[in-house]
């Protein structure tokens, strides 16, 4: 016995010598990030309040916070905030850490929270659903005021065998807790009589609270291979991501393997894009008039209640594009005065202002790093910026937020 102790007392050593020893050089190269964004054009006050979020690509590839005076946030992390700084990369998570940290506690995907003034609630999925029958998930209701804290659970039947699941939006809405998860399932699509393709399903899962009960499952979407063509889903980016929302939108895209070239070589080639639109309201799917393939070149998208935001970036014009949400009409374009030379980095849209990154890839030292920052309705530039980056040249910047 006293043997077992003395081994495990050298165990729990080890473990804590290499966690303090790679946690503080994974520190060290992460306080060592800085840059000076230096001003162009416009005016400052329109970065005051912005971070940046990006890695040193070096052994440890390590992440780092920097705000627009060029501070590294991390410096001012506790050891282990520093260690789950993923935590830190999207603005949503960001401020729920920030006001409920007790409650977001190993909480990290952006898409299963709803927040109004009065509650928080979370939706997660069991992770340990391989070779289960049932796959279990967990709401929990915080409410803010007393901060009191309610948890029911439900489950699914795991009739295929799933590679992963994904909670992609939750939403509250007359005593009950809406779940929008998607599936991907290991028996992949035959395709053409030639290959297979990855086969997502998407369901919609009611949960009743007063029953305590879910009220109906329902697949929503899902992959289809129909006269040789296959129909895919993907999830637009909501703006308020975790407040009440009407709609959940979709844009479906259908496919075909073609012949290209005069080999045997195949590709796959849109031949439609649309959207599909899903009424929480009225519960059933809607569709407006637009037709994406319109757009081929289109970068991000995102969407509110009423309005279906795209940028478009190509080597021949940097444009945003503001739709009607039902009906699909145009209600404003401008263009976003980007040279056409910038590769468009990122973009990240915060009451109507359009904040863009772009890069330009150098042969040796980092990439150069520029920040625009466009009124989406009036098309002006308010702000113009260049990184100066120069001693990080392993640096690489992912993810600009507001710290709101």
């Amino acid at each position: 016995m006293k043997k077992l102790k003395t081994l495990l007392i050298i165990c729990i050593s080890i473990v804590l010598v290499f966690t303090i020893y790679y946690g503080t050089l994974i520190s060290k190269v992460s306080s060592a990030a800085q840059f000076e964004l230096e001003q162009i054009s416009g005016d400052k006050s329109e970065v005051e309040d912005l971070l940046f979020y990006g890695s040193n690509q070096t052994i440890f590839n390590s992440e780092f916070i920097v705000n627009a005076k060029g501070e590294n946030l991390f410096n001012s992390m506790s050891y282990f905030e520093k260690l789950n700084s993923r935590y830190y990369i999207d603005n949503n998570i960001f401020l729920l850490y920030k006001e409920h940290r007790n409650f977001m506690r190993g909480k990290t995907n952006r898409n299963s929270f709803y927040e109004d003034q009065k509650e928080l609630v979370s939706v997660v999925s069991d992770p340990r659903y391989f070779d289960k029958e049932n796959i279990e998930f967990t709401i929990e209701i915080l409410n803010k005021k007393s901060e009191n804290k309610e948890q029911y659970t439900f489950s699914l039947k795991n009739d295929k065998q799933s590679n992963y699941i994904d909670i992609i939006d939750v939403q509250k809405r007359d005593g009950k807790v809406y779940t929008m998860i998607q599936k991907h399932e290991v028996q992949m699509l035959e395709y053409a009589e030639i290959g297979f393709f990855d086969n997502f399903d998407y369901f919609l899962v009611t949960f009743d609270i007063e029953k305590n009960s879910i009220d109906i499952e329902e697949k929503l979407f899902d992959s289809t291979v129909v006269n040789k063509k296959i129909s895919t889903y993907m999830k637009v980016d909501e703006l308020n991501l975790n407040a009440a929302s009407r709609y959940f939108i979709m844009v479906k895209t259908t496919m075909e393997r073609v012949k290209e070239g005069q080999g045997d070589g195949l590709i796959d080639k849109d031949v439609a894009k649309e959207f599909v639109i899903y009424d929480y309201e009225n519960k059933k799917l809607l569709s407006n008039s637009i037709d994406l393939m319109k757009y081929p070149n289109y970068n991000t998208m995102y969407y509110s209640e009423n309005e279906i935001f795209i940028q478009i970036a190509s080597g021949t014009e940097h444009k945003f594009i503001i739709l009607d949400t039902i009906s699909g009409k145009i209600m404003n374009e401008v263009d976003l005065n980007i040279p056409l030379e910038s590769n468009l980095h990122l973009s990240n849209l915060e009451d109507h202002k359009l904040f863009t990154l772009t890069s330009k890839m150098k042969e040796t030292g980092p990439s150069d790093y520029e920040l625009f920052v466009t009124d989406i309705i009036t098309g002006k530039q308010l702000y113009h910026g260049k990184f100066n980056t120069e001693g990080n040249n392993n640096m690489m910047i992912n993810r600009v937020f507001l710290q709101k």
